[in-house]
């Protein structure tokens, strides 16, 4: 019995340190949390600042990309998709129209068209069953190109579908012979002599290859077929249905 008197007051004395250090360890936590929270903040501040550097993008927004909008949403239907659907880099507004997606997302609209949101940060995450996004990657520079990436996999619900599809290699070889342009930082690249206006070519490999690295685990990327004709280089992004 005296073991079990030991151990009760032992226990009451863990419960009394507990408690008092319990205020102490929920300031921590707050303390991190506001850390965590005023880190992501700055880092959304630098990229949506990259973001503006980047506005000359919009002088690439062409309606020529509709087809290929409706092919890549008539591979997804294919495949089973259904639900809610984004046009990410709506440009103009019309592949949106075209495809009837559910919103658009585009961060330099022209006059006339209004975006359902106009920054990465105010996409829902999990919100879209299917994602199309068509010549939009290839006009962002390497780290604004990786957020638009790992947004596109977060805006997707679990085991939803995405569409990417992008400039080939040969549409740069051929934009860097007018003789205004210049080779840019990344292989396959290309800006106009002033520093603006970048573009990038894929292979479909290396589309494949860089879309898998960047998202990770949790997504399955492959090529989309040819016989689909969703433009010269485009890949299918799954979002499995569990975090890996």
């Amino acid at each position: 019995e005296g073991g079990r008197v030991t151990y009760s007051v032992g226990g009451e004395i863990v419960k009394m340190l507990l408690k008092k250090s319990a205020p102490a360890v929920k300031q921590a936590d707050d303390s991190l949390e506001k850390t965590i929270s005023k880190t992501k903040n700055i880092e959304q501040e630098r990229l949506e600042k990259l973001a503006q550097e980047n506005k000359d993008s919009q002088d690439t927004q062409r309606d020529n990309t509709v087809n290929t909008a409706i092919k890549a949403m008539e591979y997804l239907r294919e495949l089973g998709s259904s639900g809610k659907v984004l046009d990410y880099g709506a440009g103009l507004g019309k592949n949106a129209r075209a495809i009837n997606a559910d919103a658009t997302f585009e961060p330099f609209p022209k006059e006339g068209f209004k975006p359902t949101y106009l920054k990465p940060s105010e996409i829902p995450e999990n919100g879209f069953d299917s994602v199309i996004s068509t010549n939009v990657i290839n006009v962002l520079p390497k780290e604004l190109r990786d957020e638009a990436v790992l947004t596109i996999g977060k805006t997707l619900k679990p085991k939803g579908k995405a569409i990417i599809q992008t400039w080939d290699v040969g549409a740069n070889t051929q934009r860097l012979k007018s003789g205004k342009l210049k080779k840019a930082e990344e292989p396959n690249s290309s800006r106009d002599k002033d520093g603006g206006k970048f573009q990038k070519g894929f292979t479909r490999e290396e589309l494949r290859g860089y879309v898998d690295e960047v998202l990770g685990e949790n997504f399955d990327v492959s090529i989309t077929p040819s016989k689909n004709k969703i433009g010269k280089v485009s890949v299918l992004v799954v979002k499995k249905s569990e975090e890996a």
